[in-house]
Order: C-alpha cells, then structure tokens, then sequence
C-alpha cells in the first residue's frame, strides 16, 4: 500500500504552496494555520484542544504536525473528526528530545534513536525506514488511516504537564471595618493566574478552569511528635485521606493567550460599593457538644449576593481574599477564604472567629429508649459582646448516625443532614434556643 506523507504546518506561505507541486508523490508540505485552541487547565496539568485543516486520502499515510510541545504526554495523543473516523496506527517524536528519554517510560516505547521516540500497537511489526527530521520546533509524526477524503478540519487533542491557575480576589470595605453598623459597602476585585512553564505558548484560546473546593483542614500537617518516621506502626498516624470533594468548572469570558514559561493575569471581576452585611456562624462541625464549660467563638462571615446588578453574576472559583480597608489599599487588615460561590449564590468571605460572638451546643435532656426510638433535647447559647445587633446563622448537624426527626423546633430549614437557624442577637446580650430530635434505633 502506497503511503502519502503531510507535513502540517502553522502558517500559509505561497512559495511553500508551489513547492509541494514540485516534489510529485513523495513528501510534501502542505501548510495550515490552527483554525482553533481550547485548554481545560486542572492543577498542574492542561488538555489541549486544536482544530487544524489538513488534506486526508484514503488508506494510510502520514502527517507531521508542528509546534506539539516536549511536556506532551504523547500517550494522550488523539485525532479526530466529526465526520468520520481517524485511526492513529504510530507516532514518533521526530523534533529534539532528551537522550535519556522521559521518566518511567511504558513498555511499548521503543527508541528510534537520541533524537526521536515512537510508538506501535504492541504485536506490529517494526518497519525499517528512516524518519525525516525538521528544526521545526515539537515536531511529531503520525501514521493514520482513513477512508476520508479531501481536506478536512480534524482536531488535535493532547495531554501537557506544567501548567496551573490560582485565583486572587481583593475586597475593599468602606466604612469602619469594626464598627456598630454590620452593614457595609465593598469593592471587589477578581485575577485569575495562569502559570504556563511548558515550552508552548498558547494564542487566543479558549480557557476552562477545572478545580476542587480545598478547607483549611486539607492544608494543614497532621503530623505529631507520636509520627514514626519508619517502622511497622508509622501507618498508625498517617493522616486521613481526604474525601473526594466535587469538582466545578469555569469558563473565562473571553479568549486568551497564555504565553510559554510566563505567567499570565485575567481580570475577570471588577465590582464596586456593593452593600454587605456580616454574619455569624455556629457551625456543628467547629463546636462539639459539652455539657459545661467556657462558650467559643464564632465564624465571621461578610456576605453579599452574586448577581450582574452589582457588577456580578459570574461563577466565582475558591481563593484567598486579600482584604483593605478604604478604596485605595493603604490598609491591610487580613486574608480571608472565598468558598465556590455559583452565579445569583451568596458570596461568603471568611474572616475567621471572631473573639467578641460566642456559642456553645450542649444536650439537656435524653429519655430512655422506648418502641425502637428515644427522643434529645438539645440548646444552643449564644452570647453578642459587639455594641449593635447582630445576625447569626446556626448549622446543625445531629451526632449520631441514625436516622431522625424533628419533634420541636423553631422556625428553621432543611438540607441533607443538617438542621438551618437564623436569628439576630442585640447588642450586649445573649440569647438561647432548644430544639428535640426523635432517634429511631435500628431493629436487630
């Protein structure tokens, strides 16, 4: 069988155009520009997304396809098209590659020679033939068959490692950050960075970010002075592994070019004199239940909605918050954790606990177990030290595993597992509020 070879390129050029009339039925260039480029970025990794117009014919034949960057996972290599199928049969890096090869390498990786590497379908024979080599810069190979022809749109899609992004939000409070009045004005400020540390720059492309709500808790160390280094119990205090948390996705508005080792800023939220209000959470997760003792601090939270009226209305991405008093940043007060907020959701700036709002949960009555249930009384005391009125948001969440519903209770919501209240507390008071639950035991 016959096998026509193509070399795809990113530019138009006429000489080149004519040239390929002069070389007959050998190898023969054909030059096209990338008609599209879309990049899903993750932590630490991107999936790039190319539309590149090349001539097909029918059977077997070859392509070369420049500018495919070394930290390409060459692996994840795919050719398509709506219309039809493309099979991949080989593929070889033809362009400058390390002597020792990449780290760890499969096993049906077979070495050309310092300069190049390839692949076959285990069980294909090997051909004996030379590949030609290009200064051109990530030049791959590919050996596909098809029963398409003429010229045709196919999309490149490859795996790189190196690259990631990182929101950063600023908020700026205008009034008194501390003050009587819990309702405030912010601006607010949004980047999102891109750090590209591939040999690859990417132009005007469109950008999806793919990433995970992170807590605290997953930041820190859980290493103690019991933590064994080595040994057969070091297992013993090996954290927790985390559990799986969803991921979100979120489209930037509009395309971007993302330049090679470099770091690339998207401004993507700006928003001004926005009103707030703060609000205090006692969250069941943060404060066990005890029967006495001191009270806790609660949560701190500034809180407005995400929508387009206030200059909005965009999936925010989790980050840390940089926060200012007055509109011209002269005055740092803290950093503060933006969780996942979605379009029309409420945006939660955590400031941490505030010392001055205190609670404490404890049960006060249990009866004896009776027809496979027994019944809790449970009350929540809250204390407001700050000089005005303040708004507090109770999430309760049952300590035991089983099954259960609400006796008596005061105006609240539902979600999965957890019982909402909402109140406000006056200045310099406190203020207390009791709930039952009916448990239902298991039958043996």
């Amino acid at each position: 069988m016959k096998t026509e070879r193509v070399v795809v390129y990113r530019r138009l050029n006429i000489s080149g155009v004519l040239a390929a009339f002069t070389l007959g039925f050998g190898a023969f260039p054909v030059f096209a520009e990338i008609l599209d480029t879309r990049l899903v970025i993750g932590e630490g990794w991107a999936v790039v997304r190319e539309v590149r117009r090349v001539p097909l014919r029918v059977g077997e034949q070859d392509l070369y396809f420049d500018h495919i960057p070394e930290e390409a996972d060459l692996s994840s290599l795919v050719i398509r098209t709506r219309r039809g199928v493309i099979e991949l049969r080989e593929w070889a890096r033809v362009g400058a590659w390390d002597s020792e090869g990449p780290v760890g390498e499969p096993d049906w990786l077979e070495r050309v020679d310092e300069d190049g590497v390839t692949w076959r379908p285990p069980g294909r024979a090997v051909r004996e033939e030379t590949f030609p080599r290009d200064d051109r810069a990530g030049m791959v190979w590919c050996r596909v068959h098809t029963l398409l022809l003429g010229m045709r749109s196919v999309e490149l899609i490859y795996r790189i490692e190196g690259v990631s992004w990182e929101p950063e939000y600023q908020v700026l409070i205008r009034g008194d950050p501390e003050g009587a009045d819990e309702t405030v004005a912010v601006d607010v400020f949004g980047t999102i960075r891109i750090r590209n540390t591939t040999s690859r720059s990417y132009d005007s492309a469109l950008i999806r970010l793919v990433g995970a709500e992170r807590s605290e808790a997953d930041e820190r160390s859980y290493r103690g002075f019991l933590m064994l280094e080595d040994g057969p119990l070091a297992a013993l205090w090996e954290p927790p592994e985390p559990e799986a948390r969803p991921e979100f996705v979120y489209q930037l508005p509009r395309r971007v070019t993302v330049e090679a080792r470099a770091e690339t800023e998207i401004h993507f939220i700006t928003a001004s004199r926005i009103p707030a209000r703060r609000r205090y959470v006692l969250d069941a997760d943060e404060t066990p239940l005890t029967l006495r003792g001191t009270m806790n601090p609660l949560r701190k939270l500034l809180v407005f909605r995400n929508v387009s009226e206030q200059g909005l209305g965009v999936s925010m991405p989790p980050g840390v918050v940089t926060v200012y008093h007055g509109g011209r940043r002269r005055h740092m007060l803290q950093e503060a954790r933006l969780p996942h907020t979605p379009v029309d959701g409420d945006i939660r700036i955590d400031f941490g606990l505030e010392e001055d709002v205190l609670g404490r949960r404890r049960t006060v009555e249990r009866t004896e177990p009776m027809d496979g249930y027994y019944e809790e009384v449970f009350e929540i005391q809250l204390r407001n030290n700050r000089p005005g009125e303040i708004a507090v948001e109770i999430r309760e969440r049952p300590h035991l595993s089983l099954a259960w519903d609400v006796v008596r209770a005061p105006v609240h919501e539902r979600e999965p597992n957890r019982l909402l209240f909402s109140l406000t507390v006056p200045p310099e008071s406190g203020h207390r509020l009791s709930y039952r639950l009916r448990f239902h035991q298991p039958a043996l």
